[in-house]
């Protein structure tokens, strides 16, 4: 019962610290600010729905009254050292991750988000749901001003997957936490009553920028997925409340790190374009940020497709977003790509990008997390990313010098670095700490 009243007044609390505070400036204030950020679990069609709240409130009566999902964790021993994560599915590579930096075997088992969404009891739910009840008119009323709601709506799922995961930390005698999928929005609140609890709460970053999510984090020990996430650290550095800090590796790097640990042949004059797959996302209603991803990357292709006629000697290799990949997709994006580049010499990649990053001798995107593995491993990558200079890179960071914005500025860039060895891009470009498996 204790984890029902701590989950939910921490969440009244944090919300009435953030409907009467403007600007965050403290530890508490900043979770308050960035419990109640947008989230991707809500479909961008329902965001604006004047009855989502109510809708998910009634989704949580429900769950009340439904069965109890004992598939929610995975236990290989008697140990204490857990993995936190959003599905199942990634748990095996998860462990592998953690236990390469860690040591084998010091993982003891994982708790799933995704598979959280249950009540314990009926008896813990009812009294769940008569608060809920209570607090529901004045947060139906709040979010009724709100353009963006999915917020408020959320909420009712995530109180039932923060008090299962409380219950199971007990349970399961859970002394440490590797916690992946922080960039939920839940994330901070969650460190926050685990580490009442003195479970040591683990942080791993995962590829992409902290400034898109990440900006505020709450655990004891963050894990970097980047050398660019190394030049975030002193712009963020008064809100990331941990006592250490340590670089590891793009959090997918053991896929691959066998096939790069012997030498491969790059394949010279290519250029390699690596899609977001943001027409897709567009297409599943999961578009979030307020830029049009796909606009602003149908810009880049035009650029390169320019590019790439005034240079007949380049062949483009077009590498697919896995959304792309979908059986109910992939025709439609060789249709795509057909017609964008038509009158260019390309060809589609359709195995595991990862897999292949010696197939472009230079590789451009507009904005992907897999630049960060390609840099890692030491390939010679271009960014383009028009549109999202509020939020990338930070003033400062040399990763600017392999950021174009303009026509002219890419084509200059591709010139420039299409020609150098890959010690050479990273030296010259002056981003050493990018690639870490390259100089190790």
């Amino acid at each position: 019962m204790k984890n029902i009243f701590s989950v939910f007044f921490s969440y009244v609390h944090f919300w009435l610290l953030f409907i009467f505070k403007n600007e965050p400036n403290t530890k508490i204030q900043h979770i308050a600010f960035s419990t109640f950020r947008s989230t991707y679990r809500v479909p961008e069609s329902d965001r604006s729905s004047v009855w989502i709240v109510l809708r998910y409130f009634l989704r949580a009566i429900l769950t009340v009254l439904t069965p109890k999902n004992n598939k929610c964790f995975v236990r290989s021993n008697d140990e204490h050292t857990y993995i936190y994560d959003l599905f199942r599915n990634d748990y095996s590579f998860r462990k592998k991750y953690i236990e390469f930096f860690k040591g084998e075997g010091v993982i003891s088992g994982g708790i799933f988000k995704s598979d959280s969404y249950y009540c314990d009891s009926f008896l813990q739910g009812f009294i769940l749901i008569v608060l809920l009840t209570l607090w529901t008119p004045f947060l139906f009323f709040y979010s009724f001003f709100q353009k963006d709601k999915a917020p408020y709506a959320i909420i009712y799922r995530e109180i039932f997957e923060i008090i299962n995961l409380l219950n199971l930390c007990h349970h399961l005698n859970v002394k440490v936490l590797y916690y992946f999928c922080i960039y939920e929005k839940d994330s901070n609140l969650i460190a926050y009553l685990l580490q009442k609890e003195r479970i040591i709460v683990n942080k791993i970053t995962s590829d992409s920028p902290l400034s898109y999510w990440n900006k505020v984090i709450v655990a004891d020990n963050i894990y970097l997925c980047s050398g660019y996430q190394l030049d975030e650290i002193s712009h963020f550095e008064s809100t990331l409340y941990s006592t250490n800090i340590e670089l590891w590796a793009p959090e997918k790097f053991l896929k691959n790190k066998y096939k790069y640990d012997n030498p491969v042949e790059i394949s010279e004059k290519t250029i390699g374009f690596y899609s977001t797959g943001g027409w897709v996302r567009k297409l599943e209603n999961h578009k979030l940020k307020t830029i049009d991803v796909e606009s602003m990357e149908n810009k880049v292709m035009n650029i390169i497709k320019k590019i790439c006629i005034l240079n007949p000697e380049y062949q483009l290799i077009i590498f697919l977003h896995p959304r792309e990949k979908w059986e109910k997709y992939i025709k439609l994006a060789n249709d795509r790509y057909t017609d964008i580049f038509k009158g260019v010499n390309f060809k589609i990649i359709k195995e595991d990008s990862v897999m292949s990053f010696e197939k472009a001798s230079l590789g451009i995107a507009f904005s992907s997390t897999i630049v960060f593995e390609r840099l890692y491993y030491g390939f010679k990558t271009i960014l383009m990313p028009i549109g999202l200079e509020n939020n990338f890179p930070v003033k400062d960071s040399n990763i600017k010098n392999i950021c174009a914005y303009t026509e002219d500025e890419l084509f200059s860039k591709i010139q420039e670095n299409i020609k150098y060895s890959n010690i050479d891009f990273f030296d010259k470009n002056r981003i050493k700490h990018y690639a870490n498996y390259l100089y190790n």
